[in-house]
């Protein structure tokens, strides 16, 4: 499979991806006073998912606590509910799958409550499962972030979004999220249509996801197979 990211308008090729997840896999290790592993990046994944999955999600909580109070103490004081929002744009084009089977798949894994799934999908993801009441619990770095927050996110309830899900994309997951007393804090969209680009399916997801005020946004896709690596390829859908 082939994933090609375009950051903020620039095409990111996939060795300055992984370079940046063997960065954060640096920093997090440290972040959760573990031993920075070693080895192949392979490797190196699956013992920080591993260290995760062993030192499970009350132990992270406590040694993430500082960061999590001054995370709350920096949204409380700049979240305004009228507060303009600034956007990072992330899309990733992918050469297989659809819209409709990631929308699928991550319902599932949340409904199942599969943090291994949920913990894998970046370094940064401290802590990612689903409550008994059918929020989820995130613990993790936003954005260019340097403290973790935390935060639940409630896909029954959209009444508080400010960025709301955008109509082009059929394939919605949308939520609320809020602090652990119940002060809304962010917005949390998923949405994801199914186009066709000269007979090859071509699906565009989008992400936006809120510390606080921030929003980012990423659009996953298909491109025909004859599309040359490296190329952005023609989107029939549009996120904004």
């Amino acid at each position: 499979m082939s994933i090609l990211a375009v950051i903020g308008g620039r095409a990111v090729v996939r060795d300055e991806v992984l370079a940046w997840e063997a960065r954060r896999i640096d920093a997090v290790a440290r972040k959760l006073d573990l031993t920075v592993p070693s080895g192949g990046l392979p490797e190196r994944r699956a013992a920080l998912l591993q260290a995760k999955l062993d030192l499970g999600p009350q132990l992270i909580a406590v040694r993430q606590a500082r960061d999590v109070r001054w995370a709350a103490r920096i949204g409380r004081a700049s979240n305004h509910p009228k507060g303009r929002r600034r956007f990072s744009i992330c899309e990733l084009h992918v050469s297989s799958g659809s819209a409709a089977q990631f929308a699928a798949w991550f319902q599932a894994r949340t409904r199942e409550n599969d943090e291994e799934a949920m913990l894998a999908a970046c370094p940064d993801h401290f802590v990612l499962r689903t409550d008994p009441d059918g929020r989820q619990e995130v613990l993790e770095t936003t954005g260019g972030s340097p403290l973790a927050s935390r935060f639940f996110v409630d896909y029954d309830d959209v009444s508080t979004l400010i960025t709301k899900p955008d109509p082009a994309f059929p394939e919605q997951i949308a939520g609320a999220a809020f602090m652990a007393d119940g002060v809304p804090s962010a917005a949390c969209v998923t949405s994801s249509a199914t186009t066709m680009t000269a007979s090859t399916p071509a699906s565009l997801s989008s992400f936006p996801r809120s510390p606080t005020r921030t929003c980012s946004r990423s659009i996953v896709g298909t491109w025909p197979a004859s599309s040359p690596t490296g190329s952005k390829p023609q989107r029939t859908a549009r996120s904004t």
